[in-house]
């Protein structure tokens, strides 16, 4: 079944809406499920750069050989995977803020959260796709199937509407947070430095940086702090005080 949108106008529907959009990050669930469109980006940043190898043999997850060797073309169904989902985790994050305008029972401080965390998810997921494809269209709130507006062109470089977004995060966000999961406002300031980093604005990047560093929390509220490496890539050690932003994943849990 599905639920339309004045069914979910209420808080509790909205943070339901917000929990599924904070789903996508782990790019399983939706249009996603693979490693087309796993969070780590393993087969575009590990295989591609060489940093990882694909392993077993050809026929063995076939797309992902073009995209090692370079010599990939718009026909690969890895690509349109990770753009089904990315966009489809984007509308996740647009459905918060348009059905959040209908909800009569939350606070405006609440809204002010729950708009900030939405933005921050919009642009993380955008940020996904511009570093895969750069042209690529930005959609906000205002695209819906019922308004007929859904051909976006993407002849803009959406570097302005990525920046806005963690901006808001940031001016709005919490420093702390009551999910350990949950975006912070230094989760946003780090994620604003980086898109200045590739956008190589080095300098608006630094002071952002060293703000996280001297003054930032995790969301939990632990000082950040390196830990040893490997903790990392540890279940048993995950959100630790190194950890800045990191996707939630259960397992044992009956969901395959």
């Amino acid at each position: 079944g599905s639920l339309d949108e004045s069914t979910l106008a209420t808080k509790a529907g909205v943070d339901g809406l917000l929990i599924g959009a904070y789903h996508l990050v782990s790019g399983f669930g939706g249009a996603g499920g693979g490693w087309q469109t796993a969070a780590s980006n393993w087969v575009y940043g590990g295989v591609a750069s060489d940093d990882a190898y694909k392993g077993s043999d050809p026929g063995d997850q076939p797309d992902i050989v073009p995209i090692e060797t370079y010599t990939s073309n718009a026909s690969n169904g890895y690509f349109n995977q990770k753009w089904q989902a990315v966009y489809d985790a984007v509308q996740r994050c647009n459905s918060v803020l348009r059905v959040m305008a209908k909800a009569s029972d939350i606070s405006d401080a609440d809204k002010k959260r729950i708009a900030a965390e939405a933005r921050f998810l919009r642009a993380h997921f955008h940020f996904e796709a511009k570093k895969m494809w750069n042209k690529v269209p930005y959609i906000d709130e205002s695209i819906t199937y019922a308004a007929g507006n859904y051909n976006v062109p993407n002849d803009k470089d959406i570097w302005p509407n990525i920046e806005a977004d963690f901006q808001y995060a940031i001016d709005n966000l919490p420093a702390t947070q009551t999910a350990v999961g949950r975006a912070n406002k230094w989760a946003a300031m780090a994620y604003l430095a980086k898109v200045y980093m590739f956008e190589k604005q080095y300098a608006k990047a630094l002071p952002l940086l060293n703000n996280v560093i001297a003054n930032g929390t995790t969301a939990s509220g632990k000082k950040y702090a390196l830990v040893n490496f490997s903790d990392n890539f540890n279940a048993e050690t995950k959100n630790s005080a190194e950890a800045v932003f990191s996707v939630q994943q259960s397992v044992n849990d009956n969901s395959n």
